[in-house]
C-alpha cells in the first residue's frame, strides 16, 4: 500500500509539476504581453506627447498669423479711409474744374459777343471817319464837329 501510495503520489507530484510548468509558462507568457504592452504605451505616450508639441507649434503659427491677420485688416481699413478721402477730394476738384471750364465758356461767349460789337463798333467809327473826310472836304464844319463828337463817344465805348 505504501508503494502505490508512494506511485500516486509521484504521479500527483508529476501531474503538479506539469500544471505548475504549465502555469509558469502562462506567467511567463502574461508577463511577456504585460511587457509587451507597456512598451506600446510608453510609444503612444511618446507619440501623443509629440503631437501636443506639434498642436503647440501649431496654435503659436496661428497666434502669430492672426496678430498678421489683423494688422494686415487695420491697414486695408486705413487704405481704404484714405482712398475714400481721396475719392471726395478728386470729386471736389471735378467740380471745381467743370464749374470753371462752365465759367470759361460763359467768358468766352461774352469775349466773342465783345469782340463782335467792338468790330461793329470799329466799322462805324471808320464810315464816320469817311463820313468826316467827305464832310471836310465839302466844308461843311458843323456837321463835321458832331461827327467828331459821336467819334469821341464811340472811341469811350470802345475802350470800356
Amino acid at each position: 500500500e505504501k508503494a502505490s501510495s508512494s506511485s500516486k503520489d509521484k504521479d500527483t507530484i508529476a501531474s503538479l509539476r506539469k500544471e505548475v510548468e504549465k502555469l509558469q509558462a502562462l506567467v511567463d507568457k502574461q508577463i511577456e504581453d504585460i511587457e509587451h504592452l507597456v512598451d506600446e504605451r510608453n510609444m503612444l505616450k511618446d507619440e501623443n506627447r509629440r503631437h501636443l508639441e506639434d498642436l503647440a507649434t501649431v496654435l503659436m503659427e496661428k497666434d502669430k498669423l492672426s496678430q498678421q491677420y489683423l494688422s494686415v485688416k487695420d491697414l486695408l481699413s486705413t487704405q481704404e479711409r484714405t482712398v475714400a478721402e481721396h475719392q471726395v477730394a478728386l470729386q471736389h476738384k471735378s467740380n471745381e474744374v467743370r464749374r470753371i471750364v462752365e465759367e470759361n465758356q460763359s467768358l468766352t461767349k461774352i469775349a466773342k459777343a465783345s469782340g463782335e460789337q467792338l468790330a461793329s463798333l470799329h466799322e462805324e467809327l471808320a464810315k464816320k471817319d469817311q463820313r468826316i473826310a467827305q464832310l471836310h472836304s465839302q466844308h461843311n464844319p458843323k456837321e463835321e464837329a458832331n461827327l467828331r463828337s459821336q467819334i469821341r463817344d464811340l472811341e469811350e465805348k470802345i475802350k470800356k
